[in-house]
């Protein structure tokens, strides 16, 4: 299971006991020229949760002194839409653990025991993007557990019981859709035609690659993954649009497998690119792979580098010039379209 932290106002705390959903804000239509952009951006995140994943709430100031963190609720729906609320998109939540009492942000940002960088968290403020959730690693969603178990003594555990929940206008990915017509407002809006991919089958933003990896996964696509050379019995954590240091740039997409399903043996990095493969993408893995086996993998070279493009261009020189620079595993690249609705993952080095 997976952790995630929304960013809320103190009216979402006082009222989420009796609406058990997690509400993520749309972009506002007129004041956004690249709304659809941001649209899909939302989109992708919130289908990177899956059932069962661990969700946060990060309390901002507002009229108090501190920033808080509650937790911890557990997901129980896939992303939906709610007519009479059609500025949100929603996901269902129960507790997973009874807190009563909040962590103080400063707190954990500043606790001398954590064993580890709280990297997403720390990244995402350093970043300074108005970011309405950030996915968390394995060790700060324990570490903000076990910070909270440490503040309430008198805590109590629900056990994951997963249920069949009738969820009403379920948001479904269609690749098959190639309209997007003008909308005044977010109540005309039919998530289930939403265009994601143009007619000649490449993709309208960038961010629809995340989002359609994060489908790979959540549905179980062991054909797809597969011919990425990625195992899905061996995933333990995935993650994209990651903080990776102090320079406000982000990971597109990182999966770390582990063969004996306890200790994390490889780590891909995937870099996406809309269009053709050009030497910037290429450099950005290497780049990304190195910085992951030097500061996450301890020195070990774990790290996979991968770029999944549209279209392939041979620049094999660019590709042995950054594989021996940042002393990498050899840089893989795919390319992916989806010409009629069909999935098509191609290896091409």
């Amino acid at each position: 299971m997976k952790g995630r932290i929304f960013v809320v106002n103190h009216s979402f705390i006082e009222n989420l006991k009796s609406t058990m959903e997690v509400k993520a804000n749309l972009p506002p239509l007129k004041q956004s020229p690249r709304w659809f952009g941001s649209l899909i951006s939302l989109l992708a995140d919130m289908f990177q949760t899956q059932l069962g994943d661990y969700i946060f709430f990060e309390e901002t100031k507002g009229n108090n002194p501190d920033s808080y963190i509650w937790g911890v609720y557990r997901v129980i729906s896939n992303p939906f839409f709610d007519p009479t609320e059609p500025k949100f998109i929603k996901l269902k939540i129960e507790p997973a653990y009874i807190f009563e009492n909040p962590l103080i942000e400063y707190d954990i940002l500043n606790d001398p025991y954590k064993k580890t960088d709280l990297w997403n968290i720390v990244g995402k403020k350093v970043a300074g993007k108005p970011r309405a959730s950030t996915q968390l690693s394995a060790y700060e969603t324990e570490f903000l557990i076990q910070k909270l178990i440490d503040k309430n003594k008198n805590f109590s555990f629900i056990p994951y019981a997963p249920k069949d929940i009738k969820i009403d206008n379920e948001i479904k990915v269609n690749y098959d859709n190639f309209d997007n017509s003008p909308i005044e407002s977010y109540s005309e809006l039919d998530f289930n035609k939403i265009s994601y991919i143009k007619s000649n089958g490449t993709v309208q933003y960038e961010k629809v690659m995340e989002l359609v990896f994060n489908l790979l996964v959540r549905n179980k696509d062991t054909k797809a993954l597969g011919q990425l050379n990625i195992s899905l019995d061996n995933i333990m954590w995935y993650a994209n649009y990651l903080p990776y240091s102090l320079d406000r740039s982000e990971f597109d997409y990182i999966v770390l497998e582990a063969s004996d399903k306890t200790n994390v043996d490889k780590i891909n990095v995937i870099e996406f690119q809309k269009g053709t493969l050009d030497k910037d993408h290429i450099k950005k893995a290497a780049f990304y792979a190195n910085w992951i086996n030097s500061k996450l993998a301890n020195g070990a070279n774990l790290a996979q580098p991968i770029v999944i493009c549209e279209n392939f261009k041979d620049l094999e020189s660019t590709v042995l010039d950054m594989q021996n620079y940042y002393c990498t595993n050899s840089i893989q690249i795919y390319t992916m379209n989806l010409k009629n609705g069909i999935l098509q993952i191609d290896k091409r080095r």
